[in-house]
């Protein structure tokens, strides 16, 4: 598992679980991971053929990895980095501590397992720095757990730590244990975790992992969580901005479920025009819709109905009235197909 020559596109083949992407500080402006980060890296392995092979297999992973919206590959370098089980590779624990936090803190999960394990075994269950670790490793149990998660990531790196005398520890243990549970559980909970990493973390990868969590609980019909998903995908709150699919829950969310804040979140992205084409007739209808659940919008609307002509104003308060009329809207430009809930920025 952890040679990079051998299995460095496998690993990626491997890893990619059905759930795709859910993806600053001074260490994520340094990290970029381009091609420059990467000559830097290239330059310090042997000048043999064994190991200029691996410039080879990295670059077709990241080719692979583009389209995913992840960072296996730094995660893969890291590794080889801090266990040293790779011939061509100078062991650099600190180099692999950077690179797994930096990923940590954008959201991929298995990074902060990896952490959460190295400081335990480093420097013991207790130890402030492995209780915040294994801490963090709870909500981006979102990012590693997955139907077949035990057979492709947990068994083979269980066993291959059992073989360096670096077991998982009973801590860690009894995260995964809890990430399975949760993750399996009520929908209501999982929401209830996206919303407390939303509004309340401080964590810097918080943004990114509740936008998964609220993937999580939509995928068994919570209503709540479809909408808040869908306002961080319209408005790039710390994943990016998928017009896309923010369409189609946003307008699910209104039409659908007859939620208040997706009416008023659609006026507000119909009158600013940047992600969704600007359509200041909608954007009125939709402060109508939401008056009518109960929202206080009398400001809004007056300061909208100006820029509209008395038969637009008409034909809106007769929408509003007419309750098939739905909310509509179009993406402002055409956008390639993208992992949802990818990282963007803290």
């Amino acid at each position: 598992m952890l040679h990079l020559q051998k299995r460095v596109c496998t690993f990626l083949i491997v890893l990619v679980w059905p759930f795709l992407s859910l993806a600053e500080t001074g260490a994520s402006e340094r990290l970029l991971y381009d091609d420059a980060w990467w000559e830097e890296r290239y330059a310090t392995l042997p000048d043999t053929p064994d190991c200029q092979v691996i410039i080879t297999n990295i670059e077709e992973a990241r080719n692979a990895e583009r389209a995913l919206g992840r960072f296996y590959t730094p995660f893969l370098w890291a590794l080889d980095k801090y266990f040293n089980q790779e011939k061509c590779i100078t062991q650099n624990p600190d180099e692999a501590i950077t690179i797994f936090t930096d990923l940590a803190e954008r959201g991929e999960g298995l990074a902060t397992v990896y952490l959460a394990h190295i400081y335990h075994a480093k420097y013991g269950p207790n130890a402030p720095i492995t209780q915040s670790w294994l801490e963090r490793a709870k909500p981006a149990m979102v990012r590693v757990i997955s139907e077949n998660w035990r057979k492709n990531f947990y068994h083979p790196a269980a066993k291959t730590f059992q073989k360096i005398k670096m077991p998982f520890s009973p801590e860690l243990e009894s995260v995964f244990l809890w990430g399975e549970e949760t993750l399996n559980g009520d929908p209501e909970k999982i929401y209830q975790i996206g919303m407390d990493l939303l509004k309340h973390s401080s964590l810097p990868e918080a943004k990114v992992l509740a936008c998964g969590w609220f993937f999580k609980a939509r995928i068994k019909k919570h209503v709540k969580a479809r909408f808040q998903q869908g306002r961080q995908l319209a408005l790039g709150d710390g994943v990016k901005v998928n017009s896309r699919k923010a369409e189609m829950l946003l307008e699910l969310s209104a039409n659908v479920d007859h939620n208040v804040n997706a009416f008023l979140l659609a006026a507000q992205l119909l009158q600013r025009g940047d992600i969704f084409h600007k359509h200041l007739p909608d954007a009125y209808f939709a402060l109508l819709k939401a008056q009518a659940l109960g929202a206080n919008v009398s400001e809004q609307l007056q300061e909208l109905a100006p820029q509209l002509t008395d038969k637009e104003r008409w034909h809106a308060n007769k929408n509003a009235e007419f309750k098939p009329s739905l909310v509509d809207l179009e993406p402002k430009a055409p956008q390639a197909r993208q992992p949802i809930c990818s990282y963007s920025s803290r």
